[in-house]
């Protein structure tokens, strides 16, 4: 209920804030075009989308409560006991947001109502749904699924697909080769990919093709879930 919901900010602080939902979205908010990806998600997936964020930095709301010296880390308490901890120089990046809208509306409920984090770089489980406490620590603790022996930093991997053509379809003619390709905030530069061409009854694999995103993202915009960024493409 966002009418009663508080954010707490707690530990290793001058003055320890709790914050009402009003009181948060008072202020400066800062708006990001982001992806964001599931662990989860397999090649091909639709675990992952692209929205416009709306929030404020994290780095603001420590700022207030005033971080003491000896802290190095962040805890991040969800309503449902989730927990998850954030380095003390990446909460304080200016990349790092507490969202609460998503597409000028309001968090919904599967995105983490009425707050979530949104760090860069990181799968989702990094970035805590449901927010009521932030904990400033002196030292990083591990977080739920790190206690299950998963990745502490679990950094987005470099994936991509292609989309159209689609798989095992037989093209003839100038063809537009279309997909994603998406590494979170390190970008991509590049996508290489190989033809395989057919001929009376025989097929070789012929040439390495590279194409350059349009636009930084490499996010193919299509119809998978939220709006996405631009595709990568190569007119062949």
């Amino acid at each position: 209920d966002g009418s009663t919901w508080h954010l707490q900010v707690t530990g290793l602080v001058e003055q320890p804030l709790d914050l009402s939902r009003d009181a948060l979205t008072a202020l400066p908010a800062v708006q990001i075009t982001r992806t964001l990806e599931c662990i989860s998600n397999e090649v091909g997936g639709d675990l992952i989308s692209t929205g416009v964020w709306t929030g404020v930095l994290l780095a603001d709301v420590l700022q207030r409560a005033g971080v003491r010296s000896g802290a190095s880390a962040v805890v991040f308490h969800s309503v449902d006991g989730y927990v998850e901890t954030m380095a003390l120089d990446k909460a304080q990046d200016p990349n790092t947001l507490l969202a609460y809208a998503l597409n000028g509306q309001p968090l919904p409920t599967k995105h983490g109502f009425p707050l979530r984090v949104l760090g860069s770089g990181t799968y989702g489980m990094k970035n805590s749904k449901w927010l009521t406490q932030i904990d400033v620590v002196a030292a990083v603790e591990p977080g739920f699924w790190e206690q299950q022996g998963w990745n502490p930093d679990a950094p987005v991997q470099t994936l991509a697909r292609i989309d159209t053509p689609k798989d095992a379809e037989t093209v003839t003619g100038a063809t537009s080769i279309s997909g994603v390709a998406f590494a979170a905030d390190r970008g991509i530069q590049r996508v290489r990919y190989r033809l395989t061409l057919a001929r009376r009854g025989r097929t070789r694999s012929c040439c390495r093709h590279s194409a350059r995103p349009r636009g930084c993202s490499g996010i193919l915009a299509g119809n998978r879930g939220d709006p996405v960024g631009p595709p990568w493409s190569s007119a062949q």
